[in-house]
């Protein structure tokens, strides 16, 4: 039996001591596009707010950026430093990138106490690069992100969402439907609600979206009969309570109605109502009568923008009753301006951008956050997803996003949308905490650390049981400075050194000792002079394990752009443009460099690749070779398990020494799935592989089938094989030391700007899938910025794309169009 909540307990006190510890951050990503190519770059702009006002936040001090596959394997990751609440990433697309949908991910490692629900992502589009660059499509049986459907005529299932819980019997109820096919997707539907004696109380059908709503009296037994013609499904609606409490909301013009009925015997007396806003209470009321009913109204103009929550608790403080609804924010763009509506090409445009003021005398305008990104018409497809305002007002606080949100709150052709967004609110649930979680609270370290920096961490076990903890302490050094730090680990073995607040990769060496006698477990006096018998190894943290993306609708994408006029874009189009791009890149980037130099660097990759060769010379060529300096990225894997996940037919399951690594198309005959590895021609085990530092690694061979013949019965699973720099690693190292790697903050590049009048541009088409891009601008004092750039070498349409935070924590997005060129 759970604590009671009220008249025992003290809300705000109550959530202020959850919040000290549970502090809830947010972080929201504007990327320059949706749709990219493989070979093309992901520019990213990130904000990191409190969770609770949505003002800029560095609590944390590293936000995790993540691109993550249809799978939810991790395919690259960064660590970036959210000065002031704001930065900015990238990440580039290997050229042989599967086509698919993928899905980008934003988190702050103490945002995960609040639950991964609360994690940022974003769908992302990648179409086929340039094939000539080494680009590949998927295997004709895999269609990365694709949910198989039944060929047999659908089945349709049905869920049912009473209002604020459940129906009571006698109470008007309204009811909430999902209709679903086998694929998860909303279905079209209609139906009758009948009562227990097949009696038809009325008819319903759902919307494009699979959800309807229906009111009705329960009184136990009432059903739902699809009318599909042949497939004429009955689906029992939910019990209603005998006795119980029933919460409803109901928005109407300016005003928020919300009425608690019961039919207990005592009504309401002793009960109570919590209304809040992400935690910030707004309404705290407790009923002392016996009356059944309880009515509020709440003028919208004096709510604040964003989800609230009420939640109803009976006299012993239980939460029996609650329902969410949303205060829309007053429609308020930022503001786009440009002097002319059309351009020439390679012309200059001004851009200025202004913060609406609400206050002139309360609002701070100075240092509010813009990112601004300049697209073709082309470019403007992907599948849609928030922007800043539907994110942290709406989506970022339920347990399931609203689709298409911006369009919905903010499209100047929706229908009826105060009801389409209450029907969506009526199945979701708020996911800032559980009121069993806020009782059950204590004051202790959470689950997830605060992250103040980067860190190193690790485990020190038994060397020869290496699942054993073996407590002690551990020293980290770099000979190159004489630097040294030491830790006592936990009992666990656990060690972390940090914060550090470097960029790129640090080597380091981590020694481990220990003393024999349970007393001397945690003695601080240690030194290196004791036993170094144990093993040691690097732990990173998990990446968040997050629902899988579908792929979009087949041939055509949505646009995120809320310009009416902009039709949508299909994938094929920004192909097509990407690789006009992508192949001008190409070669001029190739050629600026005189022929004479251009043999030298021949020469020389030709007698690399031979040494490497030689080193391969007992299976000759593999049937896939990673040359880590010839892959973006390779240097920011987390091991060596990153890298074999770009390699077609292997499939790795888990993370780190819980990974299981198998190579498509093989078995052997002991029914085995792992593959065999060596280490420069050295047998090793995945244990070994995973704590190899990657800076030491030069390439990687992946051998299928007849190639990993010349290995015999050990090759039956295919073989793994990665070679270092120095051609001499041992496996059998010292015990006690760990050659690792601390992993600083990314090396953020700048977006290259066009220069028409460089020499190496000469009589080059700018052709670029994004014109402009700038992560961070920063308002003055009277809220306005300014940026310019210069249009390309194409003609048409064009859109700005701007999205902001001002200091209070109040999101603005706006937009505008141009032409390059003239006609339509």
């Amino acid at each position: 039996m759970w604590m009671p909540l009220s008249g025992q307990l003290d809300f705000p006190n109550l959530m202020a001591g959850y919040q000290r510890t549970y502090l809830p951050e947010k972080v929201f990503v504007h990327t320059d596009k949706s749709i990219y190519a493989g070979g093309e770059t992901i520019w990213a702009a990130v904000y990191l707010v409190n969770g609770l006002t949505h003002r800029p936040d560095s609590i944390s001090g590293v936000v995790h950026l993540e691109l993550q596959n249809a799978a939810g394997v991790v395919m690259e990751g960064r660590k970036l430093h959210p000065y002031d609440g704001n930065t900015s990433g990238e990440i580039a697309l290997p050229a042989s990138i599967l086509p698919g949908m993928y899905q980008l991910v934003a988190y702050t490692t103490y945002q995960r106490n609040s639950g991964d629900q609360s994690i940022f992502r974003k769908k992302i589009q990648v179409v086929s690069g340039l094939k000539e660059s080494g680009g590949v499509d998927a295997p004709d049986d895999v269609i990365p992100g694709s949910t198989p459907v039944d060929p047999v005529a659908p089945k349709i299932n049905l869920r049912f969402f009473p209002e604020g819980g459940d129906c009571v019997v006698g109470i008007p109820c309204r009811v909430a439907i999902i209709a679903e096919g086998p694929d998860g997707g909303a279905r079209s539907i209609s139906g009758t609600l009948k009562r227990k004696d097949g009696l038809a109380i009325k008819t319903f059908s759902t919307e494009s979206t699979g959800i309807s709503t229906i009111e009705y009296r329960p009184l136990g037994g009432e059903e739902i009969q699809l009318d599909q013609g042949a497939t004429n499904a009955v689906f029992p609606l939910p019990i209603p309570l005998a006795n119980g409490f029933h919460l409803s909301v109901y928005e109407r013009n300016d005003t928020v109605s919300i009425t608690l009925q019961t039919n207990a015997p005592m009504g309401l007396a002793g009960a109570s109502m919590l209304v809040h806003l992400r935690g910030i209470g707004l309404l705290d009321r407790q009923f002392n009568g016996r009356k059944n009913k309880a009515r509020f109204l709440l003028p919208t103009k004096d709510l604040p923008e964003g989800v609230i929550t009420a939640t109803i608790f009976d006299p012993e403080g239980q939460p029996v009753a609650e329902r969410l609804f949303f205060v829309a924010p007053r429609k308020s763009d930022l503001e786009v301006s440009i002097l002319d509506s059309t351009y020439l090409m390679r012309s200059s445009v001004e851009v200025s951008l202004r913060m609406p003021q609400a206050d002139v005398l309360l609002d701070s305008l100075r240092g509010g956050r813009i990112s601004l990104s300049v697209l073709p018409l082309s470019s403007t497809g992907g599948p849609a997803g928030d922007d800043i305002r539907s994110w942290l007002l709406l989506n970022s606080d339920l347990d399931r996003p609203v689709p298409a949100a911006p369009e919905l709150l903010f499209g100047d052709l929706v229908d009826d949308r105060s009801r389409k967004i209450e029907d969506y609110l009526l199945t979701r649930g708020w996911r800032r905490f559980r009121w069993r979680d806020l009782v059950d609270f204590k004051d202790e370290p959470p689950a997830y650390p605060l992250e103040l920096g980067v860190y190193l961490r690790g485990q020190m076990t038994k060397i020869d049981e290496r699942n054993a903890p073996r407590p002690g302490k551990v020293f980290l050094s770099r000979l190159e400075n004489a630097y040294t730090e030491e830790r006592v680990t936990d009992e666990d073995g656990n060690f972390a050194f940090g914060p550090y607040t470097i960029e790129g990769n640090l080597p380091v060496s981590v020694q481990g000792r220990f003393k024999w006698g349970k007393r001397n477990r945690n003695n601080p006096k240690i030194s290196l002079e004791d036993n170094n018998n144990v093993f040691l190894k690097v732990k990173e943290l998990e990446s968040p394990s997050l629902p899988v993306v579908l792929s979009p609708t087949p041939g055509q994408l949505i646009d995120p752009a809320t310009a009416p006029a902009a039709a949508p874009i299909a994938a094929s189009d920004y192909e097509e443009a990407s690789r006009k791009s992508l192949t001008v890149a190409r070669t001029y980037d190739s050629l600026i460099i005189d022929l004479q130099v251009v043999d030298v660097v021949t020469k020389r990759i030709n007698e690399v690749e031979e040494a490497r060769d030689a080193r391969a010379n007992l299976y000759g060529t593999p049937d896939d070779r990673i040359v880590l300096d010839s892959v973006a990225g390779a240097y920011a894997a987390r091991n060596v398990l990153d890298l074999l996940r770009t390699v077609p037919g292997v499939s790795i399951t888990g993370n780190n020494e819980d990974a299981k690594v198998s190579i498509r198309g093989i078995n052997s005959f002991d029914l085995s799935t792992e593959p065999a590895y060596f280490i420069d021609g050295n047998p090793a085990t995945l244990e070994q592989l995973l704590i190899l530092p990657i800076e030491v690694i030069e390439f990687i061979d992946v051998l299928k089938g007849a190639t990993a013949s010349a290995f015999g019965s050990i090759g039956a699973n295919g073989v793994i094989l990665v070679y270092t720099r120095s051609g001499d690693f041992s496996v059998d190292k010292e015990p006690g030391l760990l050659n690792a790697t601390i992993r600083g903050y990314h090396k953020v590049r700048q977006f290259a700007i066009f220069d028409a009048d460089a020499p190496a541009n000469r009589g080059r088409a700018d052709l670029r899938t994004t014109i402009h891009w700038n992560p961070i601008l920063r308002t003055e004092a009277d809220g306005t910025a300014k940026e310019s750039f210069t249009t390309s070498d194409q003609t048409g349409r064009f859109l700005i794309i701007a999205q902001g935070l001002r200091k209070d924590g109040r999101p603005f997005v706006g937009t505008q169009t141009f032409r390059v060129g003239s006609g339509d």
